[in-house]
């Protein structure tokens, strides 16, 4: 199998960006140049679009709770460039599915511990106090 299609192999789990694709290639033992050409015609073919990976990204990320400033420290580990990655982020601060995500993450923490516990979990995770206490207030 060539890098090429070894690559659409790993694209049909699931999305990935540029750089995650050459790290696998890579790692599978595929020369640099085949990697790059196979990267250039993914790209050329669509097939690696940034757009889809965030999407993909942030839907799996909200399902799980994360905070906006965890998810845009993925993309950027992902590969994601880091315009793209703040202007989604910035969007996805502004939706209504965000402000659902952040009242359940901060309810569930509420429920499991004491007040101050919960707070000092919640800011590791990434949730600004703004946004904890706007989910309290159930303004979010």
């Amino acid at each position: 199998m060539n890098a090429y299609d070894k690559a659409l192999s790993f694209l049909a789990v699931r999305e990935h960006t540029a750089k995650e694709i050459r790290a696998k290639l890579s790692q599978r033992g595929f020369c640099q140049d085949e990697i790059e050409e196979a990267v250039k015609r993914l790209i050329a073919e669509n097939a690696i679009s940034d757009g889809r990976f965030i999407e993909a990204l942030i839907r799996s990320s909200l399902k799980k709770g994360e905070s906006a400033a965890f998810i845009r420290l993925k993309l950027l580990e992902k590969g994601v460039d880091r315009k793209k990655a703040e202007e989604a982020v910035r969007i996805l601060k502004e939706s209504s599915e965000y402000e659902e995500s952040v009242k359940k993450a901060v309810l569930r923490m509420m429920e499991k511990k004491e007040e101050g516990k919960a707070l000092s979990s919640l800011a590791r995770k990434g949730y600004s106090m703004a946004e904890i206490r706007n989910a309290l207030k159930g303004d979010c």
